[in-house]
This record gives C-alpha cells, structure tokens and sequence, in this order.
C-alpha cells in the first residue's frame, strides 16, 4: 500500500523476502503471484546459505 500511495518515489523496486527454510513459505500463492514471479522479488533461505565459514 504504501509504494502504491507513494509510486512516483519507488517506480523502480526490489523486494527480499528471507525464510528459514522453504517449508514456512506460504503454499496459497494467488494474491501476490505477479511479484513473486518477478525479478523483482528474490526469496533466501536462511538454511540454504550454507555455513558461515563458506560465505
């Protein structure tokens, strides 16, 4: 809503959205499925970053 209210501030946008693992990421997809499916929205997976000795 509010980069709706505020587009010609955030035309251009990028989005992170960090999950502990893929199994908390909503399964009901529909609402947001436009953005999600986008380069402008990247999901991380904290248990997936591997150890903190190899990043």
């Amino acid at each position: 809503m509010y980069l709706n209210l505020n587009q010609s501030q955030y035309d251009d946008w990028y989005c992170v959205v960090i999950f502990q693992n893929r199994s908390l990421e909503p399964s009901d997809t529909r609402t947001h499925r436009v953005f999600l499916n986008s380069d402008q929205v990247q999901r991380i997976y904290l248990d997936e970053l591997g150890t903190p000795n190899t990043l």
